[in-house]
């Protein structure tokens, strides 16, 4: 499967993880339907999107073994360890980043905007070190299944909150 090079072998196997803004506007649809003043933008659904499909890679590294033995190609089982110590650093600067872009945007805002925005910080904060200090399998699952999930919710929660404040 990866024969055919290793970016074009991950964008074949992960290119479903695109149906996640499909998700995103289905959901809104209907919650529009029963809360008229619940009209989310594009916009909105493109960047909770894109936030997934650019970190949902974290899930790879606490079943490394796992994969190795059924056969299945993720990144954490075709890298090589330096490769994945790499990825590694690069998701927890994203998460960083990230965070860092959407706490300083959120500055100056209303006080709901400003703390969905510094609980977010806090948490990707603590998933980025998560990521890059804590490598064991469990310390890996427990930063996937409870710190990244409460992550995200808290980016989505902050993306949308903005979007029906219109006050991006």
């Amino acid at each position: 499967m990866y024969g055919r090079g290793l970016l074009t072998g991950f964008f074949a196997t992960h290119s479903h993880r695109g149906g996640l803004f499909l998700i995103f506007r289905i959901e809104n649809a209907i919650v529009s339907q029963g809360i008229p003043q619940w009209t989310v933008r594009f916009w909105a659904d493109i960047a909770s999107a894109l936030y997934c499909m650019v970190t949902i890679h974290i899930q790879e590294f606490h079943d490394v073994e796992g994969d190795r033995v059924t056969g299945r190609k993720t990144l954490a089982v075709i890298l090589s360890s330096t490769a994945q110590e790499w990825l590694r650093r690069m998701t927890a600067l994203f998460f960083v980043g990230c965070g860092g872009f959407v706490f300083a945007r959120s500055i100056g805002r209303p006080v709901d905007l400003l703390c969905t925005a510094a609980l977010h910080f806090v948490a990707v904060c603590v998933v980025a070190f998560r990521t890059t200090h804590l490598k064991t399998r469990i310390d890996d699952e427990w930063t996937y299944r409870y710190y990244y999930y409460a992550s995200s919710f808290l980016l989505i929660a902050h993306i949308y909150q903005l979007d029906l404040a219109e006050a991006w």
